[in-house]
């Protein structure tokens, strides 16, 4: 029964975290209308060899030519959102059973999604730190730690030996059954037969009545 934790996120959505850097909504163009080639993100991560995990954004245009740096971002550029780049880091961390839920103002996302204790839940208290995840845009981290998880795993192949194993924990669990039940059974009639033997009060008026 290994420990873990919870993570618990709260970001903002793509249009809250709008309002909340420029005062106002993004403006919504249709698809067709834009002359703006949609931008790819990606959160790269390089293997782990010190706590100090380089995480950089890159952005990447189908516009070879179109090279802008991240700094100094004013409303007329793209952002990458919390929201694009928390999906894109639990995508890259291979993080599942990941729950997303929305605000009934529609103004933040909720993400809850557990994760064993060790490297796995350093790396991504590391990871949101960095990307700015828990420290603006009143987006909040907290982990709750679990002291016993219980976690399904993938069925294992069935071979003989399996199969033998299964056969004798079975069997050892219906010989301990039926030894549970002969006890109770011996401890039923020596209770009975105590019973029978004792002198109730009623049977005392009966001997007493009959002579």
């Amino acid at each position: 029964m290994p420990s873990g934790v919870i993570f618990v996120i709260h970001i903002p959505s793509s249009n809250y975290e709008h309002i909340l850097r420029f005062g106002k909504p993004k403006d919504l163009v249709p698809v067709e209308e834009s002359t703006i080639k949609p931008a790819r993100l990606a959160v790269e991560l390089r293997n782990k060899k010190s706590r100090s995990i380089p995480i950089h954004l890159t952005q990447q245009y189908y516009n070879e030519g179109y090279s802008q740096p991240l700094d100094n971002i004013d409303e007329c550029d793209e952002v990458f959102t919390m929201e694009n780049i928390l999906q894109e880091l639990l995508s890259k961390l291979h993080v599942e059973r990941v729950v997303w839920t929305s605000d009934k103002a529609g103004n933040y996302f909720e993400i809850v999604f557990p994760l064993p204790t060790g490297d796995q839940c350093e790396t991504m208290l590391h990871c949101l730190t960095q990307l700015g995840i828990g420290v603006r845009c009143k987006s909040i981290v907290s982990v709750l730690p679990c002291n016993v998880v219980h976690s399904a795993t993938p069925n294992e192949e069935i071979t003989d030996d399996t199969a033998m194993r299964k056969s004798e924990d079975a069997t050892r669990w219906r010989n301990f059954v039926e030894s549970i039940r002969s006890k109770l059974t011996v401890k039923q009639v020596v209770d009975g037969v105590r019973g029978g033997g004792e002198l109730s009060f009623d049977y005392l008026t009966l001997i007493i009545t009959a002579e």
